[in-house]
């Protein structure tokens, strides 16, 4: 039989009981935190898809079907609505990915959320892009960005 552990103050013996209750609660409480990453990751590979230049390219196409017959610009609430549609899943899987890191540290499950992230990043910052140069050129900013392959999706470039 091991030796009972002894503490010397009151304030040892309560913090010594404080970690082994943060011990019992993140075993508990990692495959939760699993279980929300999978469907986070699941609900992103249904809306968006496994490639993100696609997902942005077929947003910018539903924006320029969006033009009216005379020279205004179209919809731009389409770019906006999946903005919010991205950065509401992108704002539940940082904290799922912080509750992970602080549960095992940098391991192979903190990578999972992170790649999960990164990804979910990396379709805003291409979706950023076009509502920037939208706002800061108009139409035939974007027009020439696009035709010269400057646009952040088709470099292919990941955050």
């Amino acid at each position: 039989m091991p030796r009972p552990v002894i503490y010397k103050t009151a304030e040892a013996k309560l913090e010594a009981a404080r970690e082994r209750r943060r011990r019992h609660y993140a075993k508990r409480d990692l495959p939760e935190c699993l279980h929300v990453l999978k469907a986070i990751k699941d609900e992103m590979l249904e809306s968006i898809g496994d490639d993100p230049c696609k997902f942005v390219e077929g947003v910018l196409c539903n924006y320029v079907k969006s033009f009216p017959e005379d020279s205004s610009p179209g919809d731009i609430s389409i770019i906006e609505t999946s903005i919010t549609q991205v950065q509401k899943i992108l704002d539940r899987t940082i904290p799922t990915q912080d509750l992970i890191l602080n549960f095992c540290g940098v391991s192979p499950e903190w990578h999972a959320a992170d790649s999960v992230t990164r990804f979910l990043r990396t379709v805003l910052a291409y979706l950023e892009d076009i509502q920037c140069l939208l706002f800061s050129g108009g139409v035939c900013e974007l027009t020439v960005a696009y035709s010269m392959g400057e646009m952040m999706y088709q470099k292919g470039i990941r955050l």
